[in-house]
């Protein structure tokens, strides 16, 4: 089976302008992503998708080669990764040649990701011929104590709160996507138009002690404080 590790890194961005290489630990974000997919050797099929002609040059430089340049209509803060992916899918079919089964989504936006878990998943993905996998960490924040504020300064709980018990005695079962790992077959995208279809998904446990998706300074900062 043909794994594309798809890797999204477009220019532009809100919340930290050339997100995906302004540097973390004396390197380019992108760079630890770039490193995981090379360290998967020739399982997964490297593929990075931007429209930013410097992203593009320091990938090259890294080994990873490409020609492909997104359009900008799939490059806003509004286009959705997926169609991203099938315009990936049906370049890499026209210019290469290259069909897939199988889409692996890396976003430069997790840099720490533990490479024997990665390759754990892919190994269980292929052997349990699942169609859609997606990595959750376990939440911090209990839905118990999770507030939506509403207009005219009203607000509810997220979830239930009718028992007070003891937070140590909390239900431990929640979990988060946190944004490192999505896996599906290119038919599972096809029919689905997503990574994660509710229910039916497999969820594959990370053991991230601290998991950050670095979408703002801020998540920046967290980051370089925890490591």
């Amino acid at each position: 089976m043909k794994i594309l590790g798809f890797i999204p890194a477009r220019g532009g961005s809100k919340g930290i302008p050339k997100k995906n290489i302004i540097p973390f630990k004396g390197k380019p974000l992108i760079y630890y992503t770039l490193r995981l997919v090379k360290k998967l050797n020739k399982s997964v099929y490297p593929f990075v998708s931007s429209d930013d002609q410097k992203i593009i040059n320091y990938c090259n430089s890294q080994n990873i080669t490409t020609v492909y340049k997104r359009p900008k209509k799939y490059s806003k803060d509004s286009s959705l990764i997926i169609d991203s992916v099938n315009h990936s899918l049906k370049w890499l079919y026209k210019n290469k040649n290259l069909k897939f089964d199988i889409v692996l989504l890396l976003q430069p936006t997790s840099p720490k990701r533990n490479f024997n878990e990665f390759k754990r998943a892919i190994q269980f993905f292929k052997k349990n011929k699942l169609e859609s996998l997606v990595g959750v960490s376990k939440m911090k924040e209990h839905p118990n104590e999770c507030i939506e504020l509403k207009k005219n300064k009203k607000w509810k709980f997220l979830a239930s709160n009718q028992r007070k018990v003891q937070r140590q005695k909390y239900n431990n079962n929640y979990y988060f996507l946190d944004g490192s790992l999505y896996m599906a077959t290119t038919k599972f995208l096809k029919k689905n138009k997503s990574f994660v279809k509710e229910n039916y998904t497999f969820l594959f446990k990370l053991n991230n002690e601290f998991s950050v998706d670095i979408d703002n300074k801020i998540d920046l900062k967290v980051l370089n404080a925890i490591y």
